[in-house]
């Protein structure tokens, strides 16, 4: 999935609801985005860690529109993974 891609899901929402976060799914936990980089392959990276401050909505959507062609990975536990969906629990997206 592209960054343009998902910030078209995260901005069309059918339910017009806002978005707390970005969550990955792991372990019957949501964890929290508190990170996202562009490594040297210039792939766009979620990155999770448990314990630090969840990034905000304004920055993520501003990664995202910064970076529409890149490309979205996210990173768990050492292995960066391609994005090809998201889904939606409550007023979370969960990947």
């Amino acid at each position: 999935m592209r960054a343009a891609d998902l910030l078209t899901i995260l901005t069309k929402s059918p339910k017009k609801t806002d978005y707390q976060g970005v969550f990955l799914a792991q372990d019957q936990k949501l964890i929290p985005v508190t990170r996202i980089q562009i490594n040297e392959s210039y792939q766009f990276i979620f990155v999770f860690e448990q314990g630090k401050a969840p990034l905000a909505m304004k920055e993520i959507f501003l990664f995202l529109m910064k970076n529409r062609e890149k490309a979205v990975y996210y990173q768990s536990k050492e292995e960066l993974i391609p994005l090809y969906g998201v889904k939606e629990i409550e007023n979370k997206v969960v990947i």
